[in-house]
């Protein structure tokens, strides 16, 4: 890698298998389009060109970075060139291509993927880095289009390795782990009480246009967000509201009601126009950078119960109680981990039940102790316990339906009702570990 332009002072090339002599001054007049030159040659050896140019057009961004920080030569050129422009640009299609090969040719992946939540997610996520990247690519400057297409890349191997695994569930659930430590913590800047409404009305509005629950957390997300950003400032809050609620139910459901927006005037008065949605929407967008897709408490909750085989009354509660705290928010306002969230609602829910609180298989799975989750085991079984004397009802009246098992009624004061419950929906397993706790409960409260 010695031979640079300064001491090259002749070029060989070969046309119909004879070698020529071609000086470096004719190279230089070559067209800057030409596809033999990527860059102008005053400040690159031409070896370097053809090793980056193959880098560029066949490996990814992790490698580009490699090489990016152990040559100083290369780290010169790449920082003066467009080639983190030109990566982004084709992790973009990869990413878009992994994405639809999945959706539609799920034959070739194995069966099951796309019923699996965790499954689904990463395609979604596949599908909103290339939209992403594609702004990002309009817009960012050099830092945001690296990180952009590192991410991005990163992503489509991880895919690419679980996809080749028979038994991918727990890589699985470290890809959503990795995931959710892109998202940066977020400052909450709504007084709790008023975020509490806020998001009440949103589980509201979610019931009345059949939204899946994801799509209701992931909007809460880009509502959280948006405010750690001070975007209520420019916008209401309620205006927040029903946009990320737009955002989240294209993404999720496919499509968000014409009437979503109808609701909101409705309830104010206030009144848009198509342009005017049009601009907030751009606006939320481009000032979460067009990065706003993260795994969810649900979403984990889901996973985990699906490796474990939780029974549906498990499930249920534990994504009851996972509600209830998006709504109440964390104690203090402290920001935890949406795994975090997810093992302790499904902890919760297991000691309400009578199981054992945190059995080893999940401490191997998560990552998480007993004693990590103890503080939020504890806040969540109060909100538990408070659900039906607060303001906010969205959640509790959402969980009183049987599709859900009703569970918004399971109450450890209201022994007789609990077990009413349990047995209407045949949880015979669950009854019997609900007794053996009630009667631990009466032994200690004899009145």
């Amino acid at each position: 890698f010695t031979s640079t332009r300064e001491n090259s002072q002749v070029k060989m090339e070969e046309t119909d298998g004879i070698k020529e002599e071609v000086s470096v001054s004719e190279v230089k007049r070559k067209p800057r389009n030409s596809p033999s030159l990527l860059i102008n040659l005053d400040h690159l050896p031409l070896t370097h060109e053809h090793i980056l140019k193959t880098i560029l057009l066949y490996s990814d961004a992790q490698t580009l970075s490699t090489c990016e920080r152990v040559c100083s030569t290369w780290r010169w050129w790449i920082s003066s060139s467009r080639i983190w422009t030109e990566m982004l640009a084709v992790v973009r299609v990869r990413a878009r291509s992994l994405a639809w090969s999945i959706r539609y040719c799920i034959a070739g992946v194995g069966d099951g993927w796309m019923d699996d939540m965790a499954c689904e997610f990463v395609v979604h996520r596949l599908e909103h880095l290339s939209e992403g990247a594609r702004e990002v690519a309009k817009q960012g400057g050099r830092v945001m289009v690296r990180g952009c297409a590192i991410k991005t890349s990163r992503i489509i191997e991880d895919t690419k390795t679980i996809m080749g695994t028979a038994n991918y569930s727990q890589l699985m659930f470290d890809l959503l782990k990795r995931e959710e430590s892109q998202m940066k913590i977020q400052e909450q800047r709504l007084p709790s009480e008023l975020r509490s409404s806020l998001v009440d009305w949103m589980f509201d509005i979610g019931g009345e246009c059949a939204f899946k629950t994801e799509t209701v957390h992931q909007a809460v997300g880009i509502v959280d967000r948006a405010l750690s950003h001070g975007l209520e400032e420019d916008h209401s809050p309620q205006v927040l509201a029903i946009t990320a609620l737009r955002v989240a139910a294209e993404f999720e459901d496919g499509d968000a009601p014409p009437s979503l927006y109808d609701m909101y005037t409705d309830a104010t008065g206030d009144e848009f126009t198509e342009k005017e949605i049009s601009d907030i929407v751009d606006h939320l967008l481009r000032t979460l950078q067009f990065n706003w897709y993260f795994p969810s408490s649900h979403l984990f909750i889901s996973k985990l119960s699906q490796m474990t085989d939780a029974k549906p009354m498990t499930i249920h509660l534990s994504h009851y109680l996972n509600d209830l705290l998006l709504v109440s928010g964390n104690p203090g306002g402290q920001f935890y981990p949406a795994s975090v969230i997810a093992s302790a609602c499904c902890a919760a829910a297991q000691q309400f039940l009578g199981l054992d609180t945190w059995q080893a298989c999940l401490v191997g799975i998560t990552g998480y102790s007993v004693d990590q989750l103890e503080t939020l085991i504890k806040y969540i079984t109060r909100l538990h316990k408070d659900a039906r004397d607060t303001e906010n009802q969205a959640v509790p009246n959402k969980y009183l339906e049987p599709e859900f098992y009703c569970v918004a009624m399971l109450d450890q004061e209201q022994p007789l009702r609990s077990k009413v419950i349990l047995d209407y929906f045949n949880a015979e397993k669950l009854q019997h570990a609900f007794s053996e706790q009630n009667r631990l409960f009466q032994g200690t409260n004899p009145a």
